[in-house]
C-alpha cells in the first residue's frame, strides 16, 4: 500500500500527527477486528509504543493490558486485573510487549494503529528517507545500528612494484560487504551516453577549424579534451563494475585510482541521500527555492552536473546558443551598435519534494539598451505574453467538476528555447552573451568563450512573446484522433490563455489552461491522456500528473476525489510558517482587536515599512488564491503599511498566527450546482453578493464582493473605495457596481462554456436595492439614481436580477470588517469554504474491508500487524457537501 498509494499514506500520517503529535512509528494499520485473545506483539521493536486512534463509532472494545509477570490464567479468573485502555473516544498508547487483548464492543470498531516493527533499524537509508518523506515520524536510530557503509578511509600506501610509485589505497571501515549501488550504475551509463554524444558533436563542429588552424588555435580543444578525460573515467568505472571486483580489503596501485574514485563517488551519492546529520530528518522542500549564487559557488561540486546539463542542452539539444571566441568579435560592430553584448547569469533552484538541484542560464535582459520608443513597444505587443489568471483557473476547475472531468498538468521543458528569436522591428542587432563566470570556474567552458543567441533565451525581453506566438501557433494547428473522432484545440475568444478541446461537431469536450510553459488539462480520462500525447509530439514535457494524486498549479494545491475538487495552499502556508518561526501562537480570527491603535500616530521607520511590505506580499499570495477569509485583514494591513507600519506588522503577525491554527482552509467544487439563495440554480447561474462597511474610523468605505458560479465561489474582492461616500446606501451602491463589473468580467467566458448566463445580484441594504430597482426617489438621491442607471438597465432588459439578502447570510460581510470567530465560520460555511483537517477527522479514510484476518505471531495474533484485506485507503482528502 505504501508504494502503490503514497498520497493516501501521507494523509494518514497528517491525521495521526494531529491526534498524537508526540508519537514515533514506522508503520500504520487500519483495523476493524473484533475481540482477541491474550497475546504479545513479538514482532514489534523493543522499547516501542503502540498508538491506537479511533475512527469509527463504537462502544467498548477496550484494550486490556496485564502488568509484567501476571499470567493470563490469573487474569481470566479476575477480570479486574490489568489496565483498561478505552480507545472509543480518544487515542491511547500501551506497551505492545506486554500481554493484552481486545474486549468485546458494539458498533464499528474502526481504529488506526501506529507502531514500530522489529528490525526497522536494518532498513537501507533510502527506505528510511522514503518513510520520512511520507510523513512517518521515524524514531532516532540507536547508536551502532546503522545498516549501510559508514566510511571509507583513503590514504596513500606503499607499493612494492618495480616502479616504486605510491598509489591510492581504499579500505572499507564497516565490516559489512560493500556492493555497488544500482543507482550509480544507471547514473554512470547515462553520463557516458550523453557525454559521448556531446563529444561527437564537438568534434564535428571543430573539424574545420582543426584542419585550417591546427589544435593550438582551436578554441574548442580545451572543452574537447575535458570531455575525453571524463569519458575515459566513466568507461573505466563501468568496466570495473562489470568485472564484479570486491571492495572488501585494501586496494593499492596507480592503476586502481579509478576504482577509488568510483568508491568515493558512490559514498557521496549515499551521503547526499542520507543528509548532513544521520539522526536528523532530511529537509523537505514544499516549494521551489531559489539558492543564492554565493551559496552555490561555495558548494560548486554539487552544482556541476546541473550546470553541465543546462549548458549542453542550450548548445546542442536546442541550439539556442552558438559559442565563439572573444577574438572573433569585431570591435567596429560593437562600436557601431551592430551587436549588443549582454551579461548572463545562472538561476539556482531546488525543486520539491527532495530538493533536486536545477540550474538555468538566463540573459540579463535589463541591461539591454532601449530608447523611449523602444520602451513603449516593450510595454506592448512585442514583449507581451498573456497567462491564465486565478479566476480563469477556478472557472476551469468548476467546469471540470460540473462535467465530471478529471484534471492533469504538463510542464513543457525549456519551453522558450523552442521559439525562434525575432529581431526587434527596425533594429538589426545581434545579441552576444558573456557566459556566467561560474561555468569557467566549473571548467565547463574556456574563459574566452562568448555566445551568439539564436533562440528565445530566458531573460530577454522578447522571449516571452516569442514563445507565446510559437506556442499558440502550434496549438491552433494541433489535431489528433481519439476513439474514431478527430479532435482539435480552439482558443477561447474571451480568455486567450484557455483552450477548448472540441470534436468534429464543435462540442466542448475539455479545457486546457496555459500559463507560459505550464498546462492544466481537464477532460475525461481517456481524452485527457490522448491530448497529452498529442502535445508531447510537439515538445518535450514532464510526465503527466493527475489531480487524483494531487497537483500544484499557479500556486494552488489541487486534488480531486469523488468528483469534488479541493483547492488549498497548505504547502505554501507550511513554508510561510517555517519562514517565520519568531511568530508564535495561534489566533481565532485574522484581525486583532482594533482598540485605539488604528488612529495613533507614530514615527515611521523605513525598516518597519520594508518588513510589513514583505509580510503583505507573502500573505497577498494566499488572499488572492484560495483564502478569502484573510482577504480583508491583508487589505487593511496594506492600508496601514505606510501610515502606521507598526500596527500593520501586528496585523500581519496575527494573520500568521491565524494561519497556524487553520492552515488548510480551502474551496470545494462539487459535481452538482449548489442550492441557490434566491434563484433557481443552473449551470449558468452567476450570483454576486456585495457589501460595504460605511466609513470605518471616519475613512473611506470598504467594499466586499463574492462571486459564485453554480453555487461555488470563483472570485472575491476586498478593497477601499476610491472616493468618500455620504451615506451607507451610496457605499452599498458603489459595491454593487463593483459586483456588476466582476460579473461582466466572467460572464462571457461562462457563456462560452455553458451557453447561457443568469446573473443575480444580492445586497443587504434595502435603500441600495430600491435605488437599483426603482428610478424614482427623493432629490437627495438623484445623483445615486444616475449612478445606478446601468444596473437598472440590466434589470429592465432581463439581463440581471437584484435581491435583498439579510445580513446574517451575506457572505461578502467577510471582506468588509473584522468578525468574531463564530460569525466568520458561519459565513465560510455558506461560501463553501472548508477546513480539510475537520473533514479529515470526520472521514479521513474510506475503507473497504472484506474481512479481518490475523497475522500469526509467537502467541496469538498481533494487534499491530497487517492482515489481508484489512483496508483500502483513498488518495487525498475526503467527501464533503459543497
Amino acid at each position: 500500500v505504501t508504494h502503490q498509494k503514497p498520497e493516501m499514506v501521507k494523509t494518514l500520517n497528517v491525521y495521526l500527527r494531529q491526534e498524537v503529535p508526540d508519537a514515533t512509528y514506522t508503520a500504520i494499520l487500519v483495523s476493524q477486528r473484533g475481540p482477541s485473545e491474550w497475546h504479545r506483539d513479538v514482532n514489534n521493536a523493543e522499547g516501542s509504543i503502540n498508538w491506537v486512534v479511533p475512527l469509527g463509532d463504537f462502544q467498548g472494545g477496550e484494550i486490556r493490558v496485564l502488568p509484567e509477570g501476571l499470567r493470563t490464567d490469573e487474569a481470566d479468573v479476575d477480570e479486574h486485573m490489568g489496565i483498561l485502555y478505552p480507545p472509543a473516544n480518544h487515542p491511547v498508547s500501551f506497551n505492545p510487549k506486554r500481554r493484552h487483548k481486545v474486549l468485546p464492543h458494539t458498533g464499528n470498531r474502526l481504529v488506526l494503529v501506529a507502531y514500530t516493527p522489529r528490525g526497522w533499524t536494518r532498513l537501507p537509508e533510502s527506505t528510511i528517507k522514503e518513510l520520512r518523506e511520507l510523513g512517518f515520524p521515524v524514531p532516532p536510530l540507536p547508536k551502532g545500528s546503522e545498516p549501510v557503509v559508514r566510511a571509507v578511509s583513503v590514504a596513500y600506501v606503499g607499493d612494492d612494484s618495480s616502479e616504486g610509485d605510491g598509489g591510492l589505497g581504499c579500505t572499507i571501515v564497516d565490516d559489512q560487504q560493500y556492493a555497488m549501488d544500482e543507482k550509480l550504475v544507471e547514473m554512470l551509463q547515462a553520463d557516458l551516453y550523453f557525454l559521448s554524444r556531446v563529444f561527437s558533436w564537438e568534434c564535428q563542429l571543430a573539424s574545420e577549424t582543426l584542419r585550417e588552424a591546427g589544435p593550438s588555435n582551436c578554441p574548442s580543444m580545451c572543452y574537447i579534451n575535458m570531455l575525453d578525460s571524463q569519458i575515459q573515467e566513466l568507461q573505466e568505472e563501468l568496466l570495473w563494475i562489470d568485472s564484479g571486483t570486491k571492495l572488501d580489503g585494501t586496494v593499492s596501485g596507480h592503476d586502481d585510482e579509478r576504482l577509488a574514485k568510483a568508491m568515493i563517488r558512490t559514498l557521496a551519492v549515499k551521503e547526499s541521500e542520507k543528509g548532513p546529520q544521520e539522526e536528523s530528518e532530511p529537509e523537505v522542500f514544499l516549494q521551489a527555492r531559489t539558492i543564492d549564487p554565493q551559496q552555490a559557488a561555495g558548494e560548486l561540486e554539487k552544482w556541476v552536473p546541473p550546470l553541465l546539463d543546462e549548458y549542453t542542452g542550450l548548445r546542442f539539444q536546442y541550439e539556442a546558443i552558438y559559442p565563439i571566441d572573444v577574438n572573433q568579435l569585431c570591435e567596429e560592430d560593437v562600436q557601431s551598435g551592430a551587436i549588443e553584448i549582454l551579461p548572463a547569469k545562472v538561476v539556482f533552484t531546488r525543486k520539491p519534494p527532495v530538493g533536486k538541484r536545477r540550474a538555468r542560464i538566463v540573459a540579463c535582459g535589463n541591461f539591454q539598451q532601449k530608447t523611449w520608443s523602444d520602451q513603449v513597444a516593450v510595454a506592448r505587443r512585442e514583449v507581451y505574453a498573456s497567462g491564465l489568471d486565478t479566476i480563469a483557473l477556478r472557472i476551469q476547475l468548476r467546469q471540470a467538476s460540473l462535467c465530471g472531468w478529471t484534471a492533469a498538468i504538463l510542464d513543457i521543458r525549456k519551453a522558450f528555447l523552442y521559439a525562434p528569436l525575432h529581431e526587434r522591428k527596425g533594429k538589426g542587432k545581434r545579441i552576444i552573451l558573456m557566459p556566467p563566470k561560474i561555468l569557467v570556474k566549473a571548467k565547463i567552458i574556456p574563459p574566452s568563450e562568448r555566445w551568439v543567441i539564436q533562440r528565445a533565451l530566458y531573460g530577454l525581453d522578447l522571449s516571452p512573446a516569442a514563445w507565446s506566438r510559437h506556442r499558440d501557433k502550434c496549438l491552433s494547428q494541433l489535431k489528433w484522433a481519439f476513439e474514431g473522432l478527430e479532435y482539435r484545440l480552439t482558443q477561447s475568444d474571451s480568455e486567450p490563455s484557455l483552450w477548448k478541446i472540441q470534436d468534429s461537431s464543435n462540442a466542448l469536450k475539455g479545457l486546457i489552461g496555459v500559463y507560459v510553459d505550464d498546462m492544466l488539462l481537464s477532460a475525461c480520462r481517456g481524452l485527457l491522456e490522448s491530448v497529452a500525447g498529442a502535445i508531447q509530439t510537439l515538445w518535450e514535457t514532464s510526465d503527466i500528473k493527475f489531480a487524483e494524486d494531487g497537483l500544484h498549479f499557479l500556486g494552488v494545491d489541487i486534488r480531486l476525489h469523488n468528483g469534488r475538487y479541493y483547492l488549498t495552499q497548505v504547502s505554501y502556508v507550511t513554508e510561510l510558517l517555517n519562514r517565520h518561526p519568531e511568530i508564535e501562537g495561534t489566533a481565532s480570527t485574522p484581525y486583532p482587536a482594533e482598540k485605539d491603535q488604528e488612529t495613533q500616530e507614530e514615527n515611521i521607520q523605513m525598516e518597519s515599512v520594508r518588513l510589513v511590505q514583505g509580510l503583505i506580499g507573502e500573505l497577498t499570495w494566499l488572499a488572492t488564491k484560495t483564502r478569502l477569509d484573510i482577504a480583508w485583514a491583508v487589505n487593511r494591513a496594506s492600508q496601514l503599511s505606510s501610515k502606521r507600519p507598526s500596527r500593520a506588522i501586528a496585523v500581519c503577525q496575527n494573520i500568521v498566527r491565524y494561519l497556524r491554527g487553520k492552515p488548510d482552509l480551502g474551496l470545494v467544487y462539487g459535481p452538482k450546482p449548489a442550492q441557490g439563495v434566491k434563484v433557481e440554480m443552473t449551470e449558468g447561474t452567476l450570483e454576486v453578493a456585495t457589501d460595504a462597511s460605511f466609513a470605518p474610523l471616519g475613512e473611506k468605505s470598504q467594499t466586499g464582493v463574492v462571486l459564485k458560479w453554480a453555487g461555488a465561489v470563483i472570485g472575491w474582492v476586498s478593497s477601499k473605495q476610491t472616493f468618500v461616500c455620504l451615506s451607507s446606501a451610496e457605499a452599498e451602491l458603489y459595491a454593487a457596481m463593483e459586483g456588476m463589473v466582476m460579473t461582466d468580467s466572467v460572464s462571457d467566458l461562462v457563456r462560452e462554456l455553458v451557453g447561457q448566463v443568469a446573473p443575480a445580484l444580492y445586497s443587504d441594504n434595502v435603500a441600495c436595492t430600491c435605488l437599483i430597482a426603482l428610478p424614482a426617489g427623493s432629490w437627495r438621491t438623484r445623483h445615486l439614481r444616475l449612478r445606478a442607471r446601468r444596473l437598472h438597465e440590466r434589470i429592465e432588459n432581463e439581463e440581471l436580477q437584484c435581491f435583498h439578502l439579510p445580513g446574517e447570510v451575506m457572505t461578502a460581510d467577510l471582506l468588509t470588517k473584522s468578525l468574531s470567530s463564530q460569525r466568520m465560520q458561519k459565513l465560510l460555511d455558506l461560501a463553501g469554504v472548508v477546513q480539510l483537517s475537520h473533514v479529515l477527522r470526520c472521514a479521513v479514510v474510506v475503507l473497504s474491508i472484506s474481512r479481518a484476518q490475523a497475522q500469526p505471531s509467537e502467541d496469538e495474533e498481533d494487534e499491530a500487524s497487517w492482515g489481508q484485506g484489512d483496508l483500502e485507503i483513498f488518495r487525498g482528502h475526503l467527501r464533503t457537501e459543497n
